[in-house]
């Protein structure tokens, strides 16, 4: 199975935190991390390939933790 790791940022672009995990294809992780109930700005990597970027939720011009 492919190790993943999805990156968590800040209200500033910086990264927060991350989280390690493995899958068994970019689809079934993107599940997962649309699964995690964040609103913060998230990317997910396998590797050194990008799979996906969300964007914040934002409300009125601000992020929302």
């Amino acid at each position: 199975m492919p190790n993943y790791r999805v990156y968590f940022f800040d209200g500033h672009g910086h990264i927060d935190r991350r989280e390690d995990f493995a899958v068994a294809n970019d689809l079934a992780a993107i599940g997962f991390v649309e699964g995690i109930e964040v609103r913060v700005a998230r990317e997910l990597w396998c590797g050194g390939r990008k799979v996906r970027q969300w964007k914040a939720h934002r409300v009125n011009g601000a992020a929302i933790p």
